[in-house]
C-alpha cells in the first residue's frame, strides 16, 4: 500500500505525533468518514477497506497518525476527502499530480473556449494549455520542495 513513498523509510520516518491525542483522534476520524458513518457519505467503491487497511498497515498508521497528530490543516483536508487520500497513498505524489493537472486542463468545455472566442478574439489553445500546464509545474514543485525539507529535517531528528 505505502510502497510509494520513497521518502519513508527506516532513514527519514515520518515525524512522531506531536499530540498523540490528535493522532488517535484523527485516526478514528479516518475510519469513520471513510465507511461512510456520520455525516458524511464517502463510504463506497472500496474506501473503508482501504481505510482500514492503511490503518493496520505499519507504515500507513505512521504516516496517518504523524499526519494527524501534527497538522490540524492536514487532517482536516484527508477527512474532508479520503478518496484523495487514497488515491495519493496508492499512486504516489508523482503520478497523483501529473493525473490532476492532465484532468483540469482537459475540463475546459468547449463552450468556455467558444466564449473566449468570441470575446478576445484569436485566442491560442494550445499556449493557453502550456501555461496553465506550467504554472501547476509551478506549483507542485514549490509542493516538492516543501516534502523534501521535512524530510530533511524529520531524517536531521531521527540521527539525533
Amino acid at each position: 500500500i505505502m510502497h510509494h513513498f520513497g521518502f519513508l523509510n527506516s532513514k527519514c520516518a515520518p515525524p512522531a505525533p506531536a499530540s498523540p491525542e490528535h493522532a488517535a483522534w484523527g485516526m478514528e476520524q479516518w475510519l469513520q468518514v471513510a465507511s461512510g458513518d456520520g455525516k458524511t457519505t464517502a463510504g463506497g467503491n472500496g474506501l473503508k477497506d482501504f481505510a482500514a487497511e492503511a490503518a493496520n498497515d505499519p507504515v500507513g498508521r505512521r504516516l496517518l497518525e504523524s499526519v494527524f497528530g501534527n497538522s490540524p490543516f492536514l487532517t482536516a483536508s484527508i477527512l474532508k476527502d479520503p478518496a484523495f487520500a487514497r488515491r495519493l497513498m496508492n499512486a504516489g505524489s508523482d503520478d497523483t499530480f501529473g493525473e490532476i493537472t492532465d484532468e483540469r486542463v482537459e475540463e475546459i468545455p468547449s463552450a468556455l473556449k467558444e466564449d473566449l472566442v468570441r470575446v478576445g478574439g484569436g485566442i491560442d489553445f494550445a499556449a493557453l494549455e502550456d501555461r496553465i500546464r506550467a504554472t501547476a509545474d509551478a506549483g507542485y514543485a514549490i509542493f516538492k520542495d516543501i516534502i523534501e525539507t521535512l524530510a530533511s529535517e524529520s531524517e536531521k531528528e531521527n540521527n539525533q
